[in-house]
């Protein structure tokens, strides 16, 4: 009997070292969790932090002047082109070929008061 007892209390110690090094590794959890608090509280902190802060773009101002010049001139023409088509038109005369050689319509003679030539 003294056997059983023996091994029994063998068991007990063995069960008291494994809820000591339980208890030991539920500190050191205990520890990293609170660590893990502490740096989601810190990132929480500087995510605020970071919707206060305004980002502005700094403009290259050459590219700029140019980039607005090019769209300017391109508007300009289109604009120009519009306005020839609708308000200005024009009338194309449609000559017969080579009669502008013979006749020039734009002149106009009176012959009723000339004196004929001798």
């Amino acid at each position: 009997m003294p056997s059983d007892y023996d091994e029994i209390k063998k068991d007990v110690n063995q069960l008291k070292d494994s809820i000591q090094e339980l208890k030991l590794e539920a500190v050191r959890a205990q520890a990293k969790v609170d660590a893990i608090r502490k740096s989601v509280a810190e990132a929480e902190k500087a995510i605020e932090k970071l919707d206060t802060t305004k980002v502005s773009v700094v403009a290259f101002n050459p590219i700029q002047k140019i980039t607005y010049g090019v769209i300017g001139s391109i508007l300009v023409a289109f604009l120009a082109a519009l306005i020839s088509l609708v308000i200005i038109p024009t009338e194309k005369k449609q000559y017969k070929p080579q009669e502008h050689l013979l006749t020039r319509p734009e002149v106009q003679y009176e012959t009723k008061n000339r004196v004929p030539s001798p």
